[in-house]
Formats: C-alpha cells, sequence, structure tokens
C-alpha cells in the first residue's frame, strides 16, 4: 500500500533534485501497511509529481531528531523547529528511489479524491488492484493516461507490486500507476 502525501512544492521538488532526503511529519501514518510515498505537490501546483520507497522512519524528540537528519533536511533549523512547534517528538521519513513522474497527474481526475490535509492511503480498497503477468497486452478501456491517445493496446513490461510499465511503442515506457490497472478501466486482450 502507499500513502499520498501533501508536500508545499519547495519541498517537493528538493525531493526530486535529491537534495532533501528526509520528509518530516508532526503525525504519521500506519508504517506497518505502507512500504511508498506518492507526493502530491500542494498549492499552487496541485498536482502529483512522483513517488518515492520509505528507507526508513524515525522517531525521536526535536533535538535528536534534528541532528540525524539535518545534513540531509532540507529546511533551516529554525524551520524546523517552527514545522514542530508545540511537538517533542516528530517523525522523519527517510526518502530512497524518488521518481519524478514524466507528465505531473491531477489527482481528483487520477485517483478520485480531493487533496489530503496530510495524507491518504493508496489504493483505498487493495482488492481493485488486478495482477497481469508480463506480456500481457491490455486495451485501455477508459481514461487513458496523457501520451496513450494513439494507440489503445499497450504491453505490460514490468509489474511492481504497485506499477506497471507498459510501452505502446517499441521506443516509449511509461509508467502506468495502479489506478489505471483496475478492472473497470483495463481489458485484457492476450497473455
Amino acid at each position: 500500500m502507499q500513502v499520498i502525501l501533501s508536500i508545499k512544492p519547495v519541498f517537493a521538488n528538493q525531493i526530486f533534485e535529491g537534495t532533501k532526503k528526509f520528509e518530516f511529519r508532526r503525525v504519521l501514518f500506519d508504517q506497518s501497511k505502507v512500504d511508498s510515498i506518492i507526493v502530491y505537490s500542494s498549492s499552487p501546483m496541485q498536482k502529483v509529481i512522483g513517488e518515492f520507497v520509505i528507507e526508513r522512519v524515525i522517531y525521536a524528540e526535536l533535538p535528536t531528531l534534528w541532528l540525524l537528519t539535518k545534513a540531509s533536511a532540507g529546511i533551516t533549523q529554525a524551520d524546523f523547529y517552527k514545522y514542530f512547534k508545540g511537538k517533542v517528538k516528530g517523525y522523519a521519513i527517510g526518502i530512497i528511489h524518488p521518481v519524478l513522474y514524466y507528465t505531473p497527474l491531477k489527482l481528483k481526475e487520477v485517483f478520485g479524491i480531493s487533496p489530503p490535509q496530510s495524507f491518504a492511503y493508496w489504493p483505498p480498497s487493495a482488492n481493485r488492484v488486478t495482477s497481469y503477468p508480463v506480456g500481457t497486452v491490455l486495451e485501455l478501456v477508459k481514461d487513458a493516461p496523457k501520451g496513450f491517445e494513439l494507440s489503445q493496446s499497450v504491453e505490460v513490461i514490468n509489474f511492481d507490486k504497485y506499477r506497471y510499465l507498459v510501452s505502446n511503442r517499441p521506443d516509449i515506457i511509461q509508467d502506468l500507476r495502479f489506478c489505471w490497472v483496475c478492472d473497470y478501466q483495463l481489458k485484457q486482450i492476450t497473455v
């Protein structure tokens, strides 16, 4: 399962530039159920721009948390303490393998939810995701992602837990989010 996190654009950009290796949170989702984060870049961008894998989560008293993360925090010490004002402890989510989407996605249109105040679990119902093996050809039945208008058939090249790498032309490989791999949106053509 993934979590969609609302992150200010300046910090979201730092994540994908590789300069911010920790995302700070005052409260945290159930970490036992989540292994990666979908990044919703909040106002003024208001788009889903990428994702990253959770390396680890640190929960510590603020002075310790700052000492452990300051080299790659992406914020100043003053901003760190301002964010955690009123808290004794906080969370730092370690960021690895950030992937910036080629085309930013509209949250409501693609994921069917409103921007979360802090986070939202995705998929909301795990039984909506269907596994298609590598080599399966799929027809995009509705809501085809940008870039697939010319061809309605795609071949699954790789499947990794929550996403399919698909191609509709030899020179283009795209990351098809699991919101498009629900039975009501895709139809299997071949195996």
